[in-house]
């Protein structure tokens, strides 16, 4: 599932309650990515958190991650939103 399919599902189980951005590592493309990209340019978002392409985060308000499921179109993250905003 392409990643703007994605992030529109994860919003609509949030119900309007979730920002998606996506960080990209240094130099990597964007062209055609429809969501709004952060460039890492100093690579310390995969550093820190040992992020690997493909992946998604559910950082919370309070900065904690609280979710890091394998693939962000897998089954897990859509999971996690029912339970954090009872969707």
């Amino acid at each position: 599932m392409p990643y703007d399919e994605v992030a529109e599902a994860a919003r609509s189980r949030a119900r309007g309650q979730l920002a998606v951005r996506v960080i990209v590592a240094p130099g990597l493309r964007t062209d055609g990515l429809l969501l709004p990209v952060v460039q890492d340019s100093r690579d310390e978002f995969r550093q820190i958190y040992g992020a690997h392409g493909g992946e998604a985060f559910l950082i919370r308000p309070d900065g904690y991650v609280g979710l890091r499921p394998a693939r962000a179109s897998g089954p897990e993250l859509p999971a996690q939103l029912a339970l954090t905003f009872r969707a």
